[in-house]
């Protein structure tokens, strides 16, 4: 029986107007996915994209992870994330569009405080993808962290 004191849920709101399907993506060590990466983020959708969680009560928490998904136009949405130890650590999720389109998309997103149920550290971060307000002005790097 496996332990899973820490979680991180990564939610995609992707309104880009294309589904985005996965690329690629490691396996974390130490820690495991509760949920495998999604094979499709849906267009018009808000989607678990993944689940990543510790695999031990030492509380190591998820290692460093990316996920990698392509959109029809071949730009490239990276998801990379870290859930060190729980107490007193910060969680971050890096997210970044590359591609020629990508600066024709924007990125937005919230890492807020967390919950814990019994011993372990939930976290969730909120992504969206969409469009740019003008084509050629997107954010298309995000950086999320939050504070114990």
């Amino acid at each position: 029986m496996s332990l899973n004191w820490d979680e991180l849920t990564v939610n995609v709101n992707n309104t880009s107007g294309m589904a985005a399907n996965r690329d690629s993506y490691a396996s974390p060590n130490p820690g495991e996915y509760g949920t495998e990466p999604v094979q499709t983020l849906p267009s018009a959708a808000t989607t678990t994209a993944f689940v990543g969680r510790s695999s031990s009560g030492a509380e190591i928490g998820f290692a460093v992870s990316s996920v990698v998904y392509q959109f029809a136009n071949n730009m490239m949405l990276t998801i990379s994330s870290h859930m060190p130890f729980a107490a007193g650590q910060h969680t971050t999720v890096d997210v970044s569009l590359i591609g020629a389109s990508a600066s024709n998309y924007s990125l937005s997103g919230s890492l807020p405080g967390h919950d814990w149920k019994l011993q372990g550290r939930r976290d969730t971060a909120d992504i969206a993808v969409t469009p740019a307000a003008t084509p050629g002005t997107g954010t298309t790097t995000l950086h999320l962290s939050n504070k114990n």
